[in-house]
């Protein structure tokens, strides 16, 4: 057996392989997006409780 197969077995690998990347970004992409999403929603309870306590502590002193 020839170590580099026949040109129909390449395209097949070569295809294989390009699948195989594409998806490892498509995850990679898809699991920084989620990271991102979270940290902002974790920003936005930060500033919502932030907020909240300047309000309060606004209608203490009137």
């Amino acid at each position: 057996m020839r170590i580099c197969g026949n040109a129909f077995e390449n395209k097949i690998v070569a295809t294989v392989f390009t699948i195989s990347v594409f998806a490892l970004y498509i995850i990679l992409f898809h699991v920084i997006d989620e990271d991102l999403k979270e940290k902002k929603a974790i920003e936005n309870e930060r500033v919502k409780y932030i907020n909240t306590e300047v309000y309060k502590k606004s209608n203490v002193n009137r």
